[in-house]
């Protein structure tokens, strides 16, 4: 019988870690490394986790196991060490609860010891899970937004239908193998439909998140593409206009009107029709920051920019990085009187620096990890800061946002490997 019970409890404790993990993820929420990774993490969290419980059996040894393999888990998490400490002790907090009062409430039925195990172990994993899927419900709505709300309950009472089929075989029949194996697979199988209703939730709101993010590229690539067109249709006026003035000179010399040829002169020597910020040579950002920041009026700022002319980040994602964080300073700069802006963007030991910090008026909104956009035109705007960290990620760089009282910085590192 300490077979079974101990089967039971190896595939329970794999769906149950799985379900810590999931909790945890919601508490550390930055990831920085892979989902493969990731999940080869998890893998082996449940391996040895299971292999501690059948070779010790000590509960000391067990708990201790228990916090070495989440924080191994947790260093798949951008997070400082108190953070992990405190994921740690709020989700054994929540799993404790549950295990505690799960199996208090089963004692009451006054089953056999075996039998009040097998149902405390497959009763704990299935309100763990409803209770961290209410969790994030609350914490985290976006993930809900493409399910009807009639869905979400759907959802989240599928497990409880283990629960009366699972009592009615422990109380009616005796801890027969077949009767065992068709507890297991009756919590197996629904709780795999629970998993895969996620995943189809997961899929669809990528697929919804990703045509939002090329509608927003697609309205930066024309962006540029207007922007290219105005400096060519600028530099040809500039040089037009030039040599018409030239030849009015020398139509003025030949009727000796030296007004017009002196007036001419200072013209051409005191008029600028191009006003550069920048001219680094890299045709991406130097367009994006002249043509942005020459448009935008009463704006003090500051910038500093090495860079090569060719970059190893491609000109379609520098011109997403650099419009997106561009508009979201401008933006924020409207809203607020003492408009500073600082820009610095360098290259070094084959790696990017770009800082980004501006003033703003002290209100964000947030959207997730993310701050929501606070421009009217929203269908063209508000996932500004979802693509950059996109982006920066492709190029295993970090992202860190910075905010202030009254600055909101930007600071990003990508590597060339």
């Amino acid at each position: 019988m300490d077979n079974v019970v101990n089967i039971i409890y190896i595939i329970t404790n794999i769906v149950r870690i799985m379900i810590v993990c999931k909790f945890g993820s919601m508490l550390l929420n930055n990831l920085s490394v892979s989902k493969v990774q990731k999940n080869m993490l998890i893998l082996l969290y449940c391996v040895v986790d299971s292999a501690a419980y059948l070779l010790i059996k000590n509960s000391y040894v067990n708990i201790a196991a228990n916090f070495l393999l989440y924080m191994i888990f947790t260093l798949a998490y951008d997070c400082s060490f108190y953070m992990r400490i405190f994921s740690f002790v709020v989700t054994y907090l929540l799993n404790i609860l549950c295990e505690g009062g799960i199996y208090f409430a089963l004692h009451k039925l006054n089953m056999p010891e075996d039998k009040t195990l097998i149902l405390s172990f497959i009763s704990i994993d299935i309100f763990l899970f409803i209770l961290v899927e209410i969790i994030r419900l609350i914490y985290d709505s976006k993930h809900y937004e493409s399910v009807d709300c009639k869905y979400r309950v759907l959802l989240m009472l599928i497990p409880l239908g283990n629960l009366y089929p699972c009592i009615y075989l422990l109380l009616t029949y005796d801890m027969s193998f077949a009767n065992i194996f068709a507890i297991i697979m009756l919590f197996v199988v629904n709780v795999s439909i629970f998993f895969i209703l996620n995943m189809i939730t997961n899929t669809y709101e990528k697929n919804m998140e990703n045509k939002a993010l090329e509608a927003s590229n697609k309205y930066y690539k024309n962006e540029l593409q207007l922007i290219k067109q105005s400096n060519e249709i600028a530099r040809t006026i500039k040089h037009n206009y030039t040599n018409h003035l030239i030849t009015l000179k020398e139509y003025a010399k030949e009727n000796g009107d030296k007004k017009i040829i002196d007036y001419i002169d200072s013209f051409l020597l005191n008029t600028k029709f191009e006003s550069k910020l920048i001219s680094t040579g890299n045709e991406v950002i130097d367009s994006l920051i002249n043509y942005k920041l020459g448009r935008a009026k009463n704006i003090k700022y500051d910038i500093d920019i090495q860079i090569p002319t060719e970059l190893f980040v491609s000109e379609y994602d520098t011109n997403i990085l650099i419009g997106n964080l561009l508009d979201n300073a401008l933006n924020a700069l409207e809203n607020t009187e003492e408009k500073y802006f600082e820009i610095r963007i360098k290259y070094r030991y084959s790696s990017l620096y770009i800082h980004f910090s501006n003033t703003y008026s002290g209100k964000l909104k947030r959207k997730g990890k993310f701050f929501a956009t606070t421009n009217k035109d929203v269908e063209n705007h508000g996932n500004g800061l979802m693509e950059i960290y996109k982006i920066v990620k492709k190029y295993d760089g970090s992202t860190d946002f910075i905010v202030g009282d009254k600055c909101f910085t930007v600071d990003i590192i990508m590597s060339n490997n």
